[in-house]
């Protein structure tokens, strides 16, 4: 799938340097239009915070702030985008973060956020809770490492592949970054005497796109397998890994897979996702 139009989330925190990063080089390699969102009012309260966490005042003091500070990031924005991507637009908006950066989706083809932190209360209020997006979003989500540096990202990339909707999205709205990989590998965890039999058939599709993957694959123990992903990803020193994000949104709850969850507590690079 083409990339566009990419979706930017801005907020007052030490990573949002980092998101500009990454948005301006992909918007420069694909020559895409970047549309740069930013929330003035709170995500949700933490169940676990009342009293002044609960005060009307206090969501009032808080958007009254971000409104403060949105003036400054703007700033940063404009004078990194000037004269330097032909396309870009600022939007701010105040209502729940996770569904209004999802309503804007729609209108995307790549959305970049960071790693989920929500540490203190200020910090959550601050900012979206990005694991809930991952689930609400119409295009895939590309969240980007908040302990590490960012080089490169798809220049050396790592499909975790797995025969299912959620994994087949990812690469498919992927395959703009896939052409202009360096090395694309694709791993499977398969039981012992189908090995490669999932990861054959992922290449042959892509090399239909013109896209060369090599193949890995690893013996599936039915448990440990976003352990396995990362140490394949720190091995090949990939700077991108693709895959699909499975669990479900209940409520305000959110409920992912054992593999998924492992990879976003202890990602190390880039990951994109879709659901």
């Amino acid at each position: 799938m083409s990339i566009g139009t990419i979706l930017l989330h801005m907020a007052p925190d030490e990573e949002r340097g980092k998101r500009l990063d990454a948005a301006l080089a992909l918007v420069e390699r694909f020559g895409a239009h970047l549309h740069v969102i930013y929330m003035t009012s709170p995500a949700a309260m933490p169940t676990a915070v009342t009293g002044r966490g609960a005060s009307a005042a206090f969501i009032a003091e808080s958007t009254a702030i971000a409104h403060e500070k949105a003036a400054h990031v703007k700033l940063e924005v404009e004078s990194r985008c000037h004269g330097a991507v032909p396309s870009w637009e600022w939007e701010i908006l105040e209502g729940d973060h996770n569904k209004l950066l999802a309503q804007r989706s729609h209108y995307a083809d790549m959305a970049i956020v960071s790693e989920n932190h929500g540490v203190s209360v200020e910090e959550y209020i601050g900012l979206h809770m990005p694991d809930e997006l991952l689930l609400q979003a119409s295009c895939p989500v590309l969240m980007l490492p908040r302990r590490t540096g960012i080089d490169s990202i798809g220049k050396r990339v790592m499909i975790a592949w797995k025969n299912t909707r959620e994994a087949a999205r990812a690469v498919r709205g992927s395959l703009d970054i896939l052409h202009g990989a360096d090395q694309v590998t694709i791993l499977t965890l398969e039981k012992p005497r189908h090995r490669f039999e999932q990861g054959r058939t992922l290449a042959d599709f892509l090399g239909r796109h013109g896209i060369e993957c090599e193949l890995v694959s690893d013996v599936s123990h039915g448990h440990g397998v976003g352990e396995v992903v990362l140490t394949y990803c720190e091995d090949m020193t990939a700077d991108l890994l693709i895959m699909g994000a499975y669990g479900h949104h209940r409520w305000r709850e959110i409920a992912f897979s054992g593999t998924t969850h492992h990879v976003l507590k202890n990602m190390q690079l880039p990951v994109l996702t879709d659901h």
